[in-house]
């Protein structure tokens, strides 16, 4: 149990540190998965009718 512990926290310190080295990278992935989401909430809004562009 306190190896798997042990095992956890290293895991987690691990993936803490490659985000924090990544976070540009992380980010640029962030930003994208918003800009979807917004397209897709506009998308949905022009198909039901909502505002008009």
């Amino acid at each position: 149990m306190k190896f798997e512990h042990t095992g956890y926290i290293n895991g987690v310190s691990v993936a803490i540190a490659y985000f924090w080295c990544n976070r540009i990278t992380l980010t640029l992935v962030i930003l994208s998965f918003i800009f979807s989401i917004y397209v897709c909430c506009k998308t949905y809004v022009k198909d039901t009718g909502g505002e008009s562009k």
